[in-house]
């Protein structure tokens, strides 16, 4: 077989059209009564003594409308907190229950949660997906408000489709993001990757790297790890 230089080209120039032409649907498609259970890691280096935080998070769809709002369920289990070598276990919390609408964004949030740091933390994991299918290596942003209450200020959230590909032998598309807060002495800025499963857009994995991480009230600002990844079934 004789190597044709310019149809190999072609190919690959074909392939490449094909996938910024081609529109991709992010938004996730529940069905009441699914499960999906994930790893979640949390590392940082607190004023130079190791922290960890290790758990498993339980998601429950409890129901889904006609509109696409489904109802949620989200319990974190087997909780353990490690600092300098001291491990603790975390107190196991009842489910929380919330509704959300199509974009995975909460109608029903109370504006009475009391931790900073988990606040913080739902934000720099969140994915948020676009309203409209969108091509690869485009991007949208979300917007954050404050929540002067906990002391946070507004934030945005940037996302960008950046691949198709395959892990662990399933096709997953990915995505990449950055995260930034607009005010403050120590703005937390994060950046990081989603895998999402491409037959119903569920997370498979995020993994963050997070700037001026505090671990708690009266904690330093420090660099931070941040791995959830959905168990085998």
């Amino acid at each position: 077989m004789i190597y044709d230089e310019s149809q190999f080209m072609k190919a690959v120039l074909t392939c490449l059209f094909l996938l910024t032409v081609q529109s991709y649907d992010l938004i996730w498609h529940p069905h009441s009564g699914q499960e999906l259970r994930y790893d979640l890691k949390i590392k940082a280096d607190i004023g130079g003594k190791p922290f960890e935080f290790r758990s498993e998070v339980e998601l429950k769809v409890k129901s889904v409308s006609p509109n696409g709002d489904y109802e949620l369920g989200t319990q974190f289990k087997n909780g353990v907190t490690s600092f300098d070598g001291q491990e603790e276990k975390v107190e196991e919390e009842a489910e929380d229950v919330q509704r959300y609408n199509r974009r995975g964004e909460p109608l029903d949030a109370s504006e009475d949660v009391e931790d900073a740091t988990s606040e913080l933390l739902g934000q720099v994991s969140d994915f948020v997906p676009p309203d409209k299918p969108v091509r690869m290596y485009q991007n949208w942003t979300k917007e954050i408000p404050a929540r002067k209450g906990l002391e946070l200020p507004a934030a945005s959230a940037t996302y960008t489709l950046v691949a198709a590909a395959k892990k662990d032998g399933r096709d997953v598309l990915r995505v990449d993001y950055s995260y930034a807060q607009k005010s403050g002495s120590n703005p937390v800025r994060a950046k990081g990757t989603f895998l999402l499963a491409t037959e119903d857009n569920s997370i498979v994995s995020v993994e963050a790297k997070v700037e001026n991480f505090s671990a708690g009230e009266g904690a330093p600002p420090a660099k931070a790890t941040l791995s959830m990844v959905k168990k085998k079934s």
